[in-house]
């Protein structure tokens, strides 16, 4: 069973969640110290999980479709738009020049955020491993080896991807290393500390066959201190509603999905969709100067 990746502490078993995709049944846990949410005996078989079948919306994600994702107008696409513009502006209001701004997408799946991120200009790269990190290096947008990626960027993204991770403030390290000082590391994931009951049942613990690590603010502070980042406020007023808007087309059923992403939620404040939803506390880690 595993302990706190941030405390190592044995977290609290809470009710288990069966999974509809591999009828596995999986132990869940809290960790008492810093409320993170835990699948405690969590798959390992990477290769199996996130092979094709899972980029192409076949696999343990329902949700998750990278292929569909690609075409033109899609909702994926108006998230990548809004975290594009979200990271510029965090930049911008840091005093940095988003126009030279060099980003790695950390976890980027096909590459559609790398895409997006170099047709507004940013020199972008993105980094996965497996059959994902096949169709990246094909489309010529994977990052050299991780080696060599040290101090190399002004921001490095995690977008739902710490989820994902059974081990992460060792891929939080890894991150935190490919950043420049005074560099920004940009995460995005559910908010634990907003789930209203048990933790199977938050939307995010739904697929405990590939989500597997659930976060809130306390661990958040916690985990980015451990990996050598310090831990910063977001430095706008708000992120893009895109992102917002796209999380929320997400969790509707696929009938409404195509109306949804026409509409435009800038209008509706994100603490209300936030609080219904468990949105994101969107992270930020600081690579200091010295």
């Amino acid at each position: 069973m595993r302990v706190c990746p941030v405390c190592h502490e044995q977290p609290r078993q809470v009710e288990p969640i069966r999974s509809s995709f591999s009828s596995i049944t999986f132990e869940l846990g809290v960790c008492v110290a810093c409320q993170m949410g835990l699948v405690l005996n969590p798959r390992t078989d990477f290769a199996q999980l996130y092979g094709p079948e899972y980029y192409e919306g076949r696999g343990a994600d329902p949700l998750i479709n990278y292929v569909a994702d690609e075409m033109a107008g899609s909702a994926r696409e108006i998230e990548w738009n809004g975290i594009v513009q979200t990271v510029s502006k965090i930049a911008i209001s840091r005093g940095q020049d988003a126009s030279s701004l060099r980003l790695l997408d950390w976890g980027a799946g096909l590459g559609g955020l790398v895409r997006t991120a170099r047709t507004c200009g940013i020199n972008a790269d993105g980094l996965d491993e497996g059959y994902a990190s096949k169709v990246l290096d094909e489309k010529g947008l994977m990052a050299p080896a991780l080696p060599e990626l040290s101090e190399q960027y002004d921001v490095v993204t995690a977008i739902e991807v710490v989820e994902h991770l059974v081990d992460p403030l060792s891929e939080m390290r890894s991150m935190a290393s490919c950043l420049k000082p005074n560099g920004f590391l940009f995460i995005t994931t559910g908010n634990f500390s907003k789930v209203r009951g048990s933790l199977n049942k938050w939307y995010y613990a739904q697929i405990p066959d590939v989500h597997v690590t659930f976060w809130s603010p306390m661990a958040w502070a916690k985990g980015l201190r451990q990996v050598g980042l310090d831990v910063a406020p977001l430095p706008i007023v708000r992120v893009d509603p895109r992102i917002i808007q796209y999380k929320v087309t997400k969790a509707l059923p696929k009938y409404r999905r195509p109306l949804a992403s026409l509409l435009r939620l800038s209008s509706i404040p994100t603490r209300l969709i936030d609080a219904r939803y468990g949105i994101s506390e969107f992270a930020i880690g600081v690579k200091p100067s010295s």
